[in-house]
């Protein structure tokens, strides 16, 4: 729907720039990091050099370090940036801190376009408050309405089942039978006329016939010259 492209979609693709950054940051996810103190003191590798049958010396030595940004001490935790490790705590190899700057700053670039694609559809959508515009849909095909074979217009209509055809509330002797989109073989359109019933009604009380005068809304219709014998029809319609 509009309301998915123009809200849901944009912020769905901010989310996952964001968060790209922040997956990025937090490889390998295991929470250790190399420390720089070696001490073997602390480490009982006789077992190990009994089993292995050779001599088993320590050169590397990790430690639990906190990976997720998230729970970083510093003030602006956005964008995520490689200088946001702690200083004796870095995990982040020298490629992957170029990859998370990298998103890092293209999910700023995302939030600053979504930002503005929000304001203008809520600019957009205040005008549109204020000032309607219409916006045609599909070509013009260069055939004029009037030349139509199945031609057809929307008449007022009230259907009722005592009858077989529709009863008509708009005057019809300005109508061209063409412009109805049914036929009744036996009886003429006024036949269906409700205005006339009306008319009829009200015939001699002048004060209500000048306000059954408008009761009626008007319709103005422009033919092309010579398809009708006048250039303007004026119908009443309900």
């Amino acid at each position: 729907s509009m309301l998915s492209r123009r809200y849901f979609f944009p912020l769905c693709v901010f989310t996952f720039a964001y968060l790209s950054s922040y997956w990025w940051s937090g490889f390998p996810f295991d929470n250790l990091c190399a420390s720089q103190q070696i001490n073997a003191s602390n480490y009982d590798l006789s077992n190990l050099t009994a089993l292995i049958g050779n001599e088993v010396n320590l050169t590397h030595s990790y430690k639990f370090c906190n990976q997720n940004l998230f729970a970083t001490k510093a003030k602006l935790k956005f964008p995520f940036r490689p200088s946001m490790q702690p200083k004796d705590a870095t995990w982040m190899t020298p490629d992957q801190e170029k990859i998370v700057t990298y998103y890092s700053w293209t999910s700023v670039a995302v939030l600053f376009l979504v930002f503005l694609r929000l304001l203008m559809n809520v600019l957009f959508f205040i005008k549109s408050l204020f000032h309607k515009k219409y916006d045609p849909t599909g070509d013009d095909q260069g055939i004029n309405f009037s030349n139509v074979a199945s031609i057809s217009t929307y008449i007022p209509q009230v259907i009722n089942p005592k009858f077989s055809y529709p009863l008509i509330v708009c005057k019809t002797e300005n109508i061209a039978d063409e412009l109805f989109d049914w036929n009744d073989p036996d009886r003429p359109f006024e036949y269906y006329n409700l205005t006339l019933d009306t008319e009829e009604v009200l015939r001699g009380n002048e004060a209500i016939n000048d306000r059954y005068s408008n009761i009626f809304s008007k319709v103005k219709h422009w033919p092309p010259q010579g398809w009708l014998s006048r250039s303007t029809r004026n119908l009443t319609c309900s």
